[in-house]
């Protein structure tokens, strides 16, 4: 929950689904001690130039510099 609302955790790489099963209970059980997953803050400028590369790659190159 994030400001009480709900924010899944999302995670790949896994070879087998029972792999990713126990690596989802860990996350579950370190959860309800009150451990937080590994939440690290990144600048916004860091944030935005990832964001663009990775979801705004097709814009022409007036659009990017505005």
């Amino acid at each position: 929950m994030v400001n009480g609302k709900p924010k899944p955790i999302r995670k790949s790489g896994f070879r087998i689904k029972k792999e990713a099963q126990v690596a989802a209970a860990e996350v579950e059980a370190k959860l309800i001690r009150g451990i937080l997953p590994h939440l690290t803050p990144v600048p916004i400028d860091e944030y935005f130039e990832k964001w663009v590369k990775l979801y705004k790659s097709n814009l022409s190159t007036t659009t990017q510099e505005h």
